[in-house]
């Protein structure tokens, strides 16, 4: 008699079920993410040379694709090297790269709104300061602080 684990291992084995040992690699790959970007994670898929991940919210998609990329993709060959001589090899070996993406239908629950940007508007404050402090003649940095403070003394003056 064979146990739950042998069984399932036959299973998974048969070529009608190849996309569980595709999900099983790909969640070990979503292990090895941030926290948040677990949590956001919805799911994937491989498409020809591309893993493709899918994320519910536009910051998390921002972040693996500007951030974790790499790390996945470096992940992904550590993977190919210790999986050369099984069939898990197989799922893995033409991916070349890695993308993340916003679902359309989350897409469209986002809101991006109208920008206006037909004048600008810069703003400015007056100065503050008066340019009346001590500065440490034996500091290093006396001369910085000398030209701060005739730089504040000249502001103040033009903008009386």
């Amino acid at each position: 008699m064979n146990n739950f684990q042998s069984i399932i291992s036959n299973i998974r084995n048969q070529n009608n079920f190849k996309k569980i040992n595709t999900i099983e690699i790909i969640n070990k790959i979503v292990a090895t993410l941030p926290y948040n970007l677990r949590k956001s994670f919805m799911y994937s898929s491989i498409k020809g040379e591309v893993l493709l991940f899918a994320f519910n919210h536009p910051t998390s998609v921002s972040e693996f694709n500007n951030y974790k990329k790499n790390i996945i993709l470096s992940t992904i060959e550590q993977l190919k090297i210790i999986k050369k001589d099984s069939d898990d090899f197989e799922i893995i070996k033409n991916i070349k790269d890695t993308k993340a993406y916003l679902p359309k239908n989350i897409l469209n629950r986002f809101d991006i709104g109208n920008i206006d940007i037909g004048y600008k508007t810069i703003e400015y404050y007056k100065e503050r300061a008066n340019g009346d402090f001590i500065i440490d003649e034996n500091s290093p940095y006396a001369k910085y602080f000398l030209s701060i403070k005739n730089i504040i003394k000249k502001n103040n003056e033009s903008s009386n």
